[in-house]
């Protein structure tokens, strides 16, 4: 499958045009919050399930084609960090708790 009609990839890049949103009105304490939330995510699993090599989640990260397992891992990550935003920022108080 061509990777400019890859479903998951769109999904992907709505997640990311999302992410971009947010972090344009996210406030420095907004942004601190963040990543302390996200901080403490990575650390209750890296507790469970081990360390993650950091060349691995680089290289996904970079990657100009990347596989269909790195667009996945990519779009869970970017669905979480909205998420976070969404309850660091109040927006998902708007919505009913629904981040």
């Amino acid at each position: 499958m061509d990777q400019e009609s890859n479903p998951k990839l769109e999904k992907l890049r709505e997640y990311e045009a999302l992410v971009k949103q947010v972090m344009a009105v996210a406030d420095k304490d907004t942004i601190e919050e963040v990543a302390r939330v996200l901080a403490a995510h990575v650390g209750f699993y890296q507790r469970r399930y081990g360390k993650l090599a950091m060349e691995d989640t680089l290289a996904s990260v970079h990657a100009q084609t990347p596989t269909d397992e790195q667009i996945a891992d990519l779009a869970e990550g970017m669905q979480t960090l909205v998420a976070v935003f969404m309850l660091a920022t109040g927006v998902a108080d708007d919505m009913g708790g629904q981040a």
